[in-house]
């Protein structure tokens, strides 16, 4: 395979983009190329663009699809799924906070490339995305809709695109969480967190009750341990009970 060069994002004046900004804007020029071959260049040169010093060869089926970089240590190989993997290279050792960002960008790629067991997304899954970037900013939470999901803001007002939950998540996991098989939310427009007489735990973004999956619950304490480590308000008649906050080691519950 030839090595193939990437114009820079980065025009004079503009902010220099995120690595996964980087691959979302970069969608639509991949759909130039309809071979799996040369998708996988183009995502190879993207990966030295974003990370400097590092490359990624990738491993499709067992076979090896490898853009020609300097001799380097292997750094770590992670399988993104049961058709593609990726083996990364550098010329010094990255951190761990660099090394953790390299993993969730190139298990992106694996999304975009597999997703729905396609070697490909369609070009209308590229536009959606793009499209989703720059609403991005103003989402509080984005619910799936059949084959759709629908982006809504603070105030209620909601766009529709016509992509998957999963690769909304797969493009843009560092802004918003998975809490539900349905539901991706921006923290910072969590509002409140509520534990049920059920036990399960339910976000809350003004008006707008989401809930926590179970399957989700222990990836969302992880990343955000302070939702759940604040304590409940007393009821009325704890509040009655103990007016002075002394619950004499009574453990209030919400």
């Amino acid at each position: 395979m030839t090595d193939r060069t990437i114009t820079p994002l980065n025009a004079p004046g503009r902010t220099a983009p995120s690595s996964w900004q980087t691959l979302v804007e970069a969608l639509p020029q991949l759909m130039l190329d309809r071979e799996l071959d040369k998708q996988l260049a183009t995502l190879s040169a993207l990966f030295a663009q974003c990370f400097p010093g590092s490359y990624v060869d990738w491993h499709w089926r067992g076979r090896r699809y490898a853009n020609l970089h300097p001799a380097c240590e292997e750094q770590f190989r992670l399988s993104c799924n049961n058709l593609l993997s990726g083996r990364v290279y550098a010329e010094r050792r990255v951190d761990e906070a660099v090394e953790a960002e390299q993993k969730a960008w190139i298990k992106a790629c694996g999304d975009v490339i597999t997703s729905h067991g396609r070697t490909q997304l369609s070009r209308a899954d590229f536009n959606a995305l793009s499209d989703i970037r720059v609403a991005l900013p103003e989402a509080a939470y984005i619910q799936a809709a059949n084959q759709y999901v629908e982006l809504f803001d603070e105030q209620d007002n909601s766009q529709l695109f016509r992509v998957n939950l999963h690769q909304v998540e797969a493009m843009f996991g560092d802004v918003v969480i998975r809490v539900h098989r349905s539901y991706l939310v921006n923290a910072a427009a969590v509002t409140a967190v509520e534990r049920k007489r059920n036990g399960r735990f339910v976000l809350k973004i003004g008006e707008t009750v989401i809930p926590i999956g179970d399957s989700h619950l222990d990836a969302v304490r992880e990343r955000h341990p302070g939702w759940f480590s604040q304590r409940p308000n007393p009821r009325p008649l704890q509040s009655w009970l103990y007016p002075k906050g002394d619950e004499n080691g009574v453990k209030l519950t919400g």
